[in-house]
């Protein structure tokens, strides 16, 4: 598992090793040493597994240490679907969910020491929030605002395990931040981000922005990896390019649900970084875009935004001629043979439109469909271009 060897950072990790992972994550149990900072919350040992804790809205709780082991559940029961409780882990340990944790309304964890979800592990909650930055106590207390994150950790977010919002967003921010496992959204966003300042607005679509830029030279690793599944109504996977060898590089599978005639949306940003994707981003009638200084789509990556009446809309590296002044163009994109990318009417409608842009250097040598549907509808638009062709287009 490519993940293990990116857990450097992460302070008193478990073990870089896959085949002695059982042996190095003893003495993990439920969370434990709690004090109440807001709010009210109760918290009760129900059996020798089970930990309940009964919270307030906006209740804040700061924990010695987070974790639960495998046989182990961690139960919220809170006011409602809207409440939230936020959990702050102020002692050296990072957090190590291997069992069940499970709420009824929003959680919120925070470890500047870095997060374990293992690969047994189950997060069913309504939303969840989980970030090696911290949040002040204002800022989440705040009505009239969202929350801004901070911190200077260089520990990370890795997940194995399932995780499930059932009525809400899941959100994973920290320095760096890696799923291998599954994570679903149904009702709601699923946002990975690399950096050190993002600010996290309390409702509406694109609630996730970096603040935030990142000096120094690039280095060794990646800022947002996923080579596991997200499924949710959006997905935006962001990164502050500039200190990471590659800000985001994608090789699962990303798929944007639909909701009656509306698509759903998947962005991969890192305006000043390097994207890199081999997986697969489906968004039925919806938008993909894929932006950053460099981007490449390598190896068997496919993007499709097709549906049987109509095809959605693909960006890559800009938009149309390179005018959108809310897009930074790529300097460079490179879309290597075999990559599939398609906005089709599969039966009926029009065709989509698919942009690939960079004001440098263009290299291409996929395909490209954006066809009208054979029950009727008209071809779609396709633009491939940029200041330097390296390689004419073939397909």
């Amino acid at each position: 598992m490519r993940g293990f060897s990116r857990i450097r950072h992460m302070r008193n990790f478990f073990c870089f090793l896959p085949l002695l992972l059982l042996s190095c994550i003893g003495g993990v149990a439920n969370p434990q040493d709690a004090a109440v900072a807001a709010g009210k919350a109760e918290i009760a040992q129900k059996t020798a597994k089970h930990l309940q804790v009964t919270a307030s809205d906006k209740a804040i709780i700061n924990w010695k240490d987070f974790s639960i082991s495998f046989d182990e559940l961690t139960e919220f029961i809170q006011p409602g679907a809207d409440s939230v409780v936020l959990n702050r882990v102020v002692g050296g340990n990072l957090s190590k969910l291997m069992g069940k944790l499970e709420a009824n309304g929003k959680v919120y964890l925070l470890n500047p020491n870095g997060l374990l979800v293992g690969p047994d592990a189950v997060i069913n909650v309504g939303e969840f929030v989980a970030s090696t930055l911290n949040v002040l106590d204002e800022s989440f207390l705040s009505k009239c605002c969202g929350s801004l994150f901070q911190g200077d950790s260089d520990a990370e977010i890795l997940n194995l395990g399932k995780i499930r919002a059932w009525d809400g967003d899941v959100y994973l921010i920290g320095y760096r931040v890696n799923n291998e496992g599954d994570i679903q959204a149904p009702k709601g966003e699923v946002g990975l981000a690399a950096t050190k300042e993002v600010y996290l607005k309390p409702a509406g679509q694109d609630r996730l922005f970096i603040r935030s830029r990142l000096e120094g030279e690039k280095e060794d690793g990646t800022g947002v990896s996923n080579s596991g599944s997200i499924s949710a109504l959006e997905m935006h996977l962001k990164a502050e390019g500039n200190p990471y060898a590659k800000a985001i590089h994608h090789t699962g599978k990303a798929d944007a649900l639909k909701i009656t005639e509306k698509g759903g949306r998947i962005f991969l940003d890192a305006e000043d970084g390097n994207v890199e994707v081999s997986g697969t981003l489906f968004a039925e009638k919806g938008e993909v875009r894929v932006l950053g200084e460099n981007v490449y789509l390598s190896q068997e990556a496919e993007i499709d935004v097709s549906s049987d009446t109509g095809g959605g809309t693909v960006l890559i590296g800009g938009d149309y001629q390179g005018k959108n002044p809310k897009i930074k163009n790529a300097q460079r994109i490179s879309i290597e043979k075999d990559v599939l990318i398609a906005a089709d009417a599969r039966l009926e409608g029009d065709g989509g439109k698919v942009i690939a842009f960079a004001d440098g250097i263009t290299h291409y040598e996929g395909q490209v469909t954006a066809r009208g549907g054979p029950k009727g509808g008209d071809g779609g638009f396709v633009e491939i271009s940029g200041g330097e062709w390296e390689c004419c287009i073939t397909h």
